[in-house]
């Protein structure tokens, strides 16, 4: 099969669904439209897998279809011509046959008994209890189909770095939202507008006055008082208005 190189991703060109990643030296992770699915330690690994699960998915029905018929064909054999049915040559080309038939992430693979329990956590990915009481992670496409079904060995230590992900992940979405506020003000001071504190330290900076009369200052421009034009501050939708050249460093205080 081919494949199409595009970035850090390589795609199925029958079927763009199926992709293979890069995150590093022995992390190829598998994607089937967009969700990740699986990952393996090499590249030729990753693309394998993916090739199975496509035949699989895409030629699911004709694959049943020949086996069926292959398995028919079997038992008409040794029903009507037992003599060529034990034909050595003839057995390793039907066995051939079951082989190519049998490619696929869930060939050859013992029907399982039904899970006792199971919960949809997310579109693709189920907690399950099995029939043998272990506590199992299934991923599947989105369409419905099981693509992997991971054992859980030791649940309290999964459910403790779970905890310890979240944690995590709240001190990252703290740390790149306190980023984002920090560029907003950061852009509102680039362009002159100040908060109060900002304005008095901008005043005690510029004139060298003392913080008391800094203060006043800015409440008579708060409360619509005209300063003399020297001080170059003027009070507009909220803020304290000083050239911009002026505005770096004001948030200091």
């Amino acid at each position: 099969m081919n494949w199409t190189h595009d970035g850090q991703r390589w795609a199925l060109s029958a079927a763009p669904r199926y992709a293979v990643g890069y995150r590093g030296e022995g992390d190829y992770p598998m994607f089937i439209d967009g969700h990740e699915v699986d990952s393996a330690s090499t590249d030729a690994e990753a693309r394998g897998k993916m090739e199975c699960v496509y035949e699989y998915e895409e030629h699911g029905a004709e694959l049943a279809l020949a086996r069926l018929r292959l398995s028919q064909a079997r038992a008409r054999l040794a029903e009507r011509y037992p003599r060529a049915a034990g034909d050595p040559q003839l057995l390793s080309i039907l066995e051939g046959l079951g082989d190519a038939l049998g490619v696929g992430p869930e060939a050859g693979e013992p029907e399982r008994e039904p899970d006792a329990w199971r919960c949809q956590l997310e579109p693709d990915l189920w907690l399950v209890v099995d029939a043998s009481q272990c506590i199992v992670l299934e991923v599947t496409t989105p369409a419905g189909r099981v693509v992997r079904r991971v054992t859980v060995g030791n649940p309290m230590v999964v459910s403790a770095m779970l905890t310890v992900a979240q944690a995590e992940q709240r001190r990252i979405l703290t740390e790149a939202d306190n980023e984002r506020v920090m560029g907003i003000h950061d852009r509102r001071r680039a362009e002159g507008r100040l908060t109060k504190s900002e304005a008095v330290e901008w005043l005690v900076r510029r004139y060298q006055v003392g913080r008391n009369r800094a203060i006043r200052v800015v409440r008579e421009l708060e409360a619509g008082a005209a300063l003399p034009g020297e001080l170059e501050m003027t009070y507009s939708g909220g803020y304290w208005v000083v050239p911009t050249a002026e505005a770096e460093g004001s948030s200091q205080s």
